[in-house]
């Protein structure tokens, strides 16, 4: 059978020459490893990259987490306090009417008013938009470790690689011809 190599690179070593014996899967030659070394040293820290960003994607997830219960609390505490400055303004109004309270104290009672169902609708926005943060942060997450299963790959062919350095006999017999020689 022709033997051969799965990858190329400079044969380093030689251990059968013409007329040997070998028997199935012993090393024939080998390769020079340190360019494929070089290519698992860099799939290894890009996988430590990729479970980095990982890592800091769930982090981010939880801080969107916490920030939406934080805006939830701030639009509880506007509702409660447009729901309560309107009943103050409804009261000012009547009394208004009547004419035992002052326009001042209505003007007063009817901006108070105004200004907290403004702030409810300014809380109500601020948790669409932290719910609206969460997506996107659930996506990024998604995404680095989609990576993270790529840079995993990548590291796996790199170490396969470096097994195939080694060059073994795939059967018993006898060399009967030698084409190559170290260095080439």
């Amino acid at each position: 059978v022709q033997v051969g190599s799965q990858i190329s690179g400079q044969i380093q070593e030689l251990y059968a020459d013409f007329n040997s014996v070998v028997k199935r899967g012993q090393l024939l030659a080998k390769l020079d490893p340190r360019n494929i070394q070089a290519q698992l040293e860099n799939a290894r820290a890009a996988v430590a990259a990729a479970q980095a960003r990982v890592r800091s994607s769930e982090a981010e997830l939880k801080t969107q987490a916490a920030n939406l219960l934080s805006s939830r609390a701030n639009l509880e505490a506007a509702r409660v306090t447009r729901d309560n400055t309107a009943t103050l303004f409804q009261r000012a109004s009547e009394l208004s009417k009547s004419g035992v309270a002052s326009k001042n104290d209505y003007d007063n009672a009817k901006a108070n008013a105004d200004s907290a169902e403004a702030k409810y609708g300014q809380a109500l926005a601020a948790v669409e938009q932290v719910e609206a943060q969460g997506l996107v942060s659930m996506a990024q997450l998604e995404q680095v470790k989609a990576n993270l299963r790529q840079s995993l790959a990548d590291l796996n062919r790199a170490e396969i690689n470096l097994e195939y350095t080694n060059i073994y006999s795939p059967v018993e017999g006898v060399v009967i011809s030698r084409n190559i020689d170290v260095g080439q």
